[in-house]
């Protein structure tokens, strides 16, 4: 008998006593970085890390910025887009974060595709007076 083992009963004891947490009641671990900042804070209730994120957007880098619910591990983070796009589809308040992500990347597209190596010599600038009553010079190439 020496070589069988002895098995063991796992029980696991759930508490029902106890109700469980809204979504409003539980506290929200919020990890935002960006923009050379870094941003951690905990608030309570789902609506308050909504407003919270919806307030920092304009400088979050939606790659590395995460949320995480109480009870929850590590592992089972959400990123901040994730966890926008949840909330968008419970609570309509006008905020879409695929708008902002969208004029966001149009901004970087046009900042990214203006020629910075043309320079303007203040000289040669159009003066809008000399323009609208007509005495702008000109001269001949």
């Amino acid at each position: 008998m020496g070589g069988l083992k002895s098995m063991k009963e796992m029980v696991r004891i759930v508490d029902n006593s106890k109700p469980r947490k809204t979504v409003e009641e539980k506290q929200y671990l919020i990890c935002l970085t960006g923009m050379g900042q870094d941003d951690w804070i905990i608030v309570e209730g789902r609506t308050e890390a909504y407003e919270y994120i919806k307030n920092a957007v304009h400088w979050i880098d939606f790659e590395n910025s995460f949320v995480l619910v109480e009870n929850l591990s590590l592992a089972e983070r959400k990123s901040v887009y994730a966890f926008l796009k949840h909330v968008q589809d419970n609570y309509d308040d006008g905020f879409d974060i695929d708008e902002y992500i969208e004029s966001d990347r149009e901004e970087e597209f046009r900042a990214s595709n203006i020629d910075s190596s043309v320079n303007i010599n203040s000289d040669e600038r159009l003066d809008m007076a000399s323009f609208m009553d007509g005495t702008i010079t000109t001269e001949n190439l």
